[in-house]
């Protein structure tokens, strides 16, 4: 497997995570900002967690995808 098709499948991974996060938020009555704002908490804290050990890539457009797996439950409800 070569470098950018792992790079391929960790954003897919963030992607699935993010919605997962949106899947539990659909099913409350909490609103969706507070669910946007949990993802946004999670995929960065993710990435601080990267930056801070060895053999692990903080990389912004993880917690782009992360966010957009969730934007796209939440605007799909």
């Amino acid at each position: 497997m070569n470098i950018e098709a792992i790079k391929n499948q960790d954003k897919a991974l963030h992607f699935i995570v993010g919605a997962a996060i949106g899947i539990c938020f659909t099913f409350t009555q909490i609103p969706h900002a507070l669910a946007i704002i949990s993802t946004l908490i999670i995929a960065t804290a993710k990435e601080i967690y990267d930056l801070n050990h060895p053999n692990h890539t903080p990389d912004f457009m993880d917690i782009f995808m992360t966010l957009l797996g969730c934007l796209t439950i939440l605007i799909a409800k």
